[in-house]
């Protein structure tokens, strides 16, 4: 599972595929709601996912809403054909306020 994010953020998630291949290509992201309410999750998305240091897909979310568990799929082209995935999940939560004052 991702760290919780807050409401507020805007954040790169990643998916790792090292340990299952050398190289990927033709990363695909799907989102899908597992708790809460988001009629536009598919909207979190800010850019078209990355490919970095071969293996590691990065995607740039924003727009996420407080209280929402965000589960993400990613799909990839592995270099000997074979398609894998990595699915994990993100929980968005509002942080909690601190004043400062004891």
């Amino acid at each position: 599972m991702f760290s919780v994010m807050d409401p507020e953020e805007e954040v790169t998630i990643g998916f790792n595929f090292a340990n299952l291949t050398t190289s990927v290509t033709n990363p695909v992201i799907e989102v899908a709601v597992v708790k809460g309410t988001d009629e536009n999750a598919s909207l979190i998305f800010d850019e078209t996912p990355q490919i970095f240091n071969s293996t590691l897909v990065l995607q740039r979310i924003k727009n996420v809403k407080d209280g929402v568990n965000y589960q993400f799929r990613c799909k990839i082209v592995a270099e000997n054909g074979d398609v894998l995935v990595l699915v994990d999940t993100l929980p968005v939560r509002t942080a909690p306020y601190f004043s400062g004052v004891r």
